[in-house]
């Protein structure tokens, strides 16, 4: 999924479980851009999703050691780590790209229409059932709101609305790693267990860009 204009060029990438989303963003100019991630979000349902998380994350390592000397036992430890936290602001030289951190949208299925389906059968394969859907009726949409600038302190804004909605859905009973079938960036998969069992059927969903607008 592509957004292509005179100064940026954006994909989207969906492939995976769970639509890890992910945008990738391509400065076009010859000045650098600023990808404001604090006032880019995805929209699902009305909540907003950021990019940005405020929350630090610690990732520590600790040593400890003990020395025994005239029967007395000295013991030490030491910590040491490194604080990390999602970026506010990505600076994007000229003719170069960034690429922002996979984001799962969605972790269960969802109810699909139950008419209008073709079964595809493969050799040695569950049956797969595939749809296809209207961008008015379909089952699953979101939207992406991205902000960049070109001044380092954000005062020269622009934005992209981009609307993503349910283009086709596919559900068979076979792992999706082994479906015979075309994969492309668009794709997401979902799963579900059955009772008793640690695999039940596999949900194939695939997205269309709806609308975009620029401000």
């Amino acid at each position: 999924m592509v957004i292509d204009n005179d100064t940026v060029l954006i994909k989207y990438k969906f492939r995976g479980y769970n639509c890890p989303a992910t945008v990738y963003i391509f400065n076009k100019l010859d000045v650098p851009l600023y990808v404001d991630w604090k006032r880019s979000s995805f929209i699902l349902d009305g909540k907003n999703i950021r990019h940005f998380d405020e929350t630090s994350f610690l990732q520590a390592e600790a040593m400890a050691s003990a020395t025994k000397i005239s029967g007395n036992l000295s013991t030490s430890s030491e910590i040491t780590g490194t604080i990390t936290h999602s970026p506010a602001v990505s600076f994007v030289p000229p003719r170069s790209y960034v690429e922002g951190s996979p984001i799962n949208l969605r972790h269960s299925f969802f109810q699909a229409p139950v008419d209008g389906y073709e079964i595809i059968r493969f050799p040695g394969f569950a049956p797969l059932k595939v749809g296809s859907f209207a961008r008015e009726e379909n089952p699953f949409s979101f939207r992406h709101f991205l902000t960049l600038s070109t001044a380092p302190d954000l005062s020269t804004m622009f934005s992209f609305d981009i609307e993503f909605w349910t283009r086709n859905i596919a559900t068979s009973g076979s792992r999706p790693a082994s479906l015979p079938i075309k994969r492309s960036q668009d794709q997401f998969f979902l799963s579900k267990p059955a009772e008793g069992y640690a695999f039940a059927g596999v949900m194939l969903v695939i997205l269309m860009v709806a609308a975009l607008a620029a401000n």
